[in-house]
């Protein structure tokens, strides 16, 4: 499944597909364009494609609610020649609903993740996973983790997956509010760099 992305049909020409989340009877494809180095949120339903966000930056880590239809990316200004070997001068936590548009919030971090209801979001954040609230923007630590270790959310937003480096296993926590506490530990092959939830199971 590594390169699923690379199999992607794109739904206009010319357009990279970096991302793509699928709601009901619409598919939502964060498209890169390769002349701009810029990227941008597209709607598909019944065929007819919409773009949804317009703003002269390049995204990525797009992670999406159902639930409060609002997205949340990483977002940042370019300058190279290819998407593959870029440079910017900082990237921003950005969160973005076509009822309120699109906003920076305080702060950066790596692999947002919305949770049910679009309300808060996690992100990790140099050796820590923080807790945010997409309204006042206001960030608290939640757990504290390695560097750039990989983590996941449940899509009910109730467990938290973490690959702990010192014990080559993965911790897995509940998740409620603003707080969580642990339940176990799954030992795994090898160091993985990404995590990822489908339905009961973890994918490393």
């Amino acid at each position: 499944e590594s390169d699923i992305l690379t199999r992607m049909e794109s739904p206009l020409e010319g357009m990279q597909v970096m991302d793509k989340v699928e709601d009901g009877s619409m598919t939502y494809y964060l498209l890169g364009n390769p002349t701009t180095l810029t990227s941008d949120i597209y709607r598909e339903s019944d065929g007819v494609v919409t773009k949804v966000t317009n703003s002269p930056t390049l995204k990525f880590d797009l992670t999406f609610d159902p639930a409060s239809k609002s997205f949340a990316y990483l977002s940042g200004k370019v300058a190279s020649t290819t998407f593959t070997t870029f440079v910017t001068t900082k990237w921003h936590l950005t969160v973005f609903s076509e009822e309120n548009g699109e906003r920076a919030l305080a702060g950066t971090g790596r692999v947002p993740m919305l949770l049910p209801g679009g309300n808060q979001l996690l992100v990790g954040d140099a050796d820590n996973i923080e807790i945010v609230d997409t309204s006042t923007g206001q960030r608290r630590v939640l757990l504290s983790a390695a560097s750039a270790a990989p983590f996941a959310v449940a899509s009910d937003g109730k467990t938290l997956a973490l690959f702990n480096r010192t014990t080559g296993a993965v911790d897995y926590f509940a998740l409620a509010g603003m707080s969580t506490s642990y339940e176990r530990s799954v030992k795994v092959t090898g160091q993985p760099t990404a995590l990822a939830f489908a339905g009961a199971k973890t994918l490393v």
